[in-house]
Order: structure tokens, then sequence, then C-alpha cells
């Protein structure tokens, strides 16, 4: 884990102090989880529901695939589907990947045997932005342009979303963790790759019933969401996971 120090964190009506804490440098991999798994017995909410949604670009044009949520028809219901196998039957987990298709609950339940905790927005956000205090604020989590002379640091999407990824940061799935170069706090991965689930409800209160995830995924395209954006934000029910969505954890000093 790395430690990171007090700040502030802006927020609507004035900045949020938020205490140094712990963070994992790294998102939760296959191999992690499997740990977990193995020790504990448990059973994610994608294996119970017995399927989950995978991202199939061909499903945006061929209408004899159901199961397709409106206004994202990229994204397919896969039977069989779960972390374990991420893209239904006969594809497996690579173990330096991050685990996905975890829910918020998924998540929490690791966490807690880690003797963890998710971290909450304002904390994910203050590691983000460390070290990265130029003009403008903190954009991304390597720095304020969003390929630095050139060259990408990050697993996103370049190309015509969802048609064509070009590839040009070496992926078009999922990155083992650690593929590129950290922030400054030594804290890998927090824009792209997946995005990853925070404590936090989505709205005050638990309006609508959703979950924050933040950083964005090997999904996000400028011209799509930039999800890898600091400021930007998604939200999710608690019990549902895709397979661009991960985590990883936090401790309180």
């Amino acid at each position: 884990m790395v430690r990171v120090p007090a700040g502030a964190v802006p927020r609507p009506g004035g900045d949020r102090q938020v205490a140094a804490f712990d963070l994992d440098a790294y998102e939760v991999t296959n191999q992690d989880f499997a740990a977990f798994v193995d020790a504990t017995g448990f059973v994610t909410e994608a294996e119970r529901w017995g399927w989950s949604l995978v991202f199939h670009p061909e499903a945006t044009s061929n209408p004899e695939l159901e199961q397709r949520p409106q206004g994202t028809p990229w994204w397919l219901a896969v039977e069989g589907a779960y972390w374990r196998h991420p893209r239904g039957a006969g594809s497996e987990a690579e173990a330096d990947l991050p685990a996905v298709h975890v829910s918020w609950g998924d998540a929490s339940a690791y966490c807690e045997w880690r003797g963890k905790r998710l971290p909450t927005e304002a904390e994910w956000d203050l590691a983000a932005a460390a070290g990265n205090d130029g003009e403008g604020g903190a954009h991304y989590p390597w720095g304020n342009v969003p390929a630095p002379e050139g060259r990408w640091v990050a697993n996103v999407w370049q190309g015509d979303f969802p048609v064509r990824d070009d590839a040009a940061d070496g992926h078009t799935y999922l990155a083992p963790v650690g593929s590129y170069p950290p922030n400054a706090l030594g804290i890998f991965d927090l824009g792209g790759n997946v995005w990853e689930w925070c404590d936090d409800w989505y709205r005050p209160g638990g309006a609508g019933g959703e979950k924050v995830l933040k950083g964005g995924s090997w999904l996000c395209a400028a011209s799509y969401c930039e999800g890898y954006h600091n400021a930007n934000r998604n939200n999710s029910a608690p019990d549902s996971g895709l397979d661009n969505t991960g985590f990883r954890c936090a401790r309180s000093m």
C-alpha cells in the first residue's frame, strides 16, 4: 500500500479536508481475488445471477443479439460470465489482470477480508490528484494532458468507439496491472484499465441506490466518456459488475 498524505479536495461549496490514509498501489488482480475465494468460498453476485455484461462491439450492428441495454448496445448479457471466466464459458482469467465482474458488495467483502475497506470518493480524488497541481488543476492522474509528448500512459480507448480501438496504448483489452508509469505517489492505473468502486453513494443519502465508480476504463474514449479525467465520475447499482469494473482497497491510519 501507499501512504496518501492529508489534503484538500475541491467540492461544491468549498474544499473538503481528507485525512491521510493508505491505498493499494495496484488494482486487485485475479490472483488476489482467487486467494480470497479459495480461503473463504465466497460466491460473487455475477455467479449467483448466472450472467454478466460483456463488451461486444459486434452487438451494435447485429439485431440478432438480444439482451442488450438500451442506449449502450455494445454490452451483451453473457451466461456464465464472471471474474474467473470474464468473457463467458471458455475464457480464463489471467492472473495479473484486474479482477472484473465484481460488484460493490463483492469488492467490499474482499477488502474486509484483507482488513481494509473501499476508498471514499474524496480519498480516491486526493490520490489521483497527487503531484499534479499545475495550471488548470489536476486533469488526469498522470498530468494535465491526455497523452504526454504524444505517448499514451494509461489503458484507454483510442479510435472510433465502439467500433475500432487503435490500441495506441498497446492494449485492446485489460492490461496487466502496473503496465504504465505510476503517479507521483507510486500508485498505478488510477486512470483507465478498470472503473474502480468507491464506498460512497452516487447521490446524497443514497437516492437512486447507486454507488460511485472512478477512474475510467479500457473502454473510455475521448469521444465517448473520457472517464479517466479526474473530475469524471460514474455510477452503478451495488450488485452489478461488468468486464471493465474492478477495484482497489484503502485503509485508515
